[in-house]
């Protein structure tokens, strides 16, 4: 009866231990996610769109405006911008603004969102008129 008596304790031991993990690893799934996907495809995406802000002040001291492009011209306009590592999970768009300003989205395709792989916040850098950078950050 010692015997039995002692395995089952060492079964209970193991389910509780699993149980605290498995209860402990949910708690932190978004903290890892976060730092182990998100956070890497997050830098990619600021990175591309500086990348592309640089670019696009360059072709503007060139021929003298900015070259606005949409999610179905991107990958034609960035090439011609001379701009190669764009990362697959976003989609990039160039707005020519009002005030001749031009502002750059990095926008999170939705697929990527779904399968849990980016989060659903898009990178916006607003350019000025006159080439410097006026605003640019993460849009929840």
């Amino acid at each position: 009866m010692g015997a039995s008596k002692a395995g089952q304790m060492v079964v209970i031991l193991v389910l509780i231990l699993g149980a605290g993990l498995l209860a402990g690893l949910g708690w932190f799934a978004p903290d890892i996610r976060d730092a182990w996907y998100f956070a890497p495809a997050r830098a990619r995406a600021a990175e591309a769109v500086a990348q592309i802000a640089r670019q696009e002040r360059a072709a503007r001291a060139r021929i003298g405006h900015y070259q606005p492009f949409t999610t179905g011209n991107a990958d034609i306009q960035l090439r011609a911008l001379g701009v190669n590592d764009i990362p697959p999970d976003y989609h990039f768009d160039a707005t020519l603004l009002p005030d001749k300003g031009l502002r750059l989205r990095a926008l999170p395709r939705s697929e990527q969102v779904l399968a849990l792989k980016i989060g659903a916040q898009m990178y916006v850098s607003r350019l000025a008129p006159g080439g410097g950078v006026i605003k640019r950050g993460w849009v929840p």
